[in-house]
């Protein structure tokens, strides 16, 4: 990661700091060369997030990942493709809507998207993130899409369902463990809100949901996996969106064997989605970002 404040180019550092650090290895200080122990209170800031945006008469879009620097690039240009394309999608139906309105005589509200994304977990050269796209497009309620990414830093690509899973059986048995998940979570939140608990639901096929990995206790490890479900996919819209955590230890036997020695041991705090599950992820543009439309 580059240094928060790096040296201007053509300034060199003052002889006498170098002397003096030079000193502090001489010492034992710090263990130059080797291990470097930072002290208290001097953890590294908070990445800069990437951010841009566009609009057209039809349409408008925010977009922001969690990460400016560098060593992310090909993730962020990746999902920042991504969502050009389906901006420019939704912009050409909302400028079809846009015309016709305006021939009725009809004011027309320009239509929103919002793309947002957040790291949910890294080990080693995998990293996990969540993402949520919010549609504005006239209805009572912006659609949300929700997404996920795993990407292998080393060989510069995502890891799909079928990359962590290599036994024939696993879509089956990880169907029915996620709808496990589902079910009780339904009740308890139908129970909360004093409706019928029982009411059923089609059971999603988890091999093509979006999953994020969930950090451990243990450094260098995952706890598990959350499958994300949008709002209308498990009941209406008002209970909003669900997210199912299998932990590891119910899906160790269907691993391909590369990822054996990823997984293990507890969730880390705070890692774990509540009753309602995990809000989808809220965008905050008011932040510095960097990127252009």
């Amino acid at each position: 990661m580059p240094l928060a404040h790096p040296i201007p180019a053509g300034k060199s550092v003052p002889r006498m700091i170098l002397t003096a650090f030079a000193a502090a290895c001489l010492v034992g200080l710090a263990a130059c060369g080797g291990q470097k122990t930072a002290p208290p209170g001097s953890e590294a800031p908070p990445p800069v997030p990437f951010t841009f945006s566009a609009s057209d008469p039809a349409a408008s879009l925010q977009f922001r990942f969690p990460d400016a620097s560098p060593k992310l690039a090909q993730i962020r240009d990746r999902l920042a493709q991504e969502a050009r394309v389906l901006f420019a999608e939704t912009s050409r139906g909302c400028e079809i809507t846009r015309q016709e309105l305006q021939q009725d005589g009809v004011e027309f509200r320009p239509c929103g998207m919002t793309v947002s994304w957040r790291e949910t977990a890294s080990a080693g050269t995998i990293v996990s993130y969540e993402g949520a796209i919010q549609l504005a497009t006239g209805g009572a309620h912006p659609n949300i899409i929700r997404k996920s990414l795993i990407w292998n830093l080393a060989r510069g690509e995502a890891v799909d369902f079928t990359r962590l899973f290599a036994h024939a059986d696993s879509a089956a048995a990880l169907k029915e463990l996620v709808c496990t998940n589902l079910r009780k979570a339904k009740a308890e939140r139908l129970t909360r809100a004093g409706l019928d608990p029982t009411e059923t639901f089609e059971c999603p096929d988890a091999a093509n949901a979006p999953l994020t990995l969930v950090r451990a206790e243990k450094p260098g490890t995952f706890a598990g996996m959350i499958f994300l479900f949008d709002p209308h996919a498990i009941g209406s819209y008002a209970e909003g969106p669900y997210d199912a955590f299998v932990p590891e230890a119910e899906f160790r036997q269907y691993l391909s064997g590369d990822w054996m020695t990823s997984f293990g041991g507890q969730p880390a705090p705070g890692q774990l989605p509540g009753p309602d599950g995990f809000p989808p992820v809220t965008p905050d543009f008011a932040e510095s970002a960097t990127g252009a439309s």
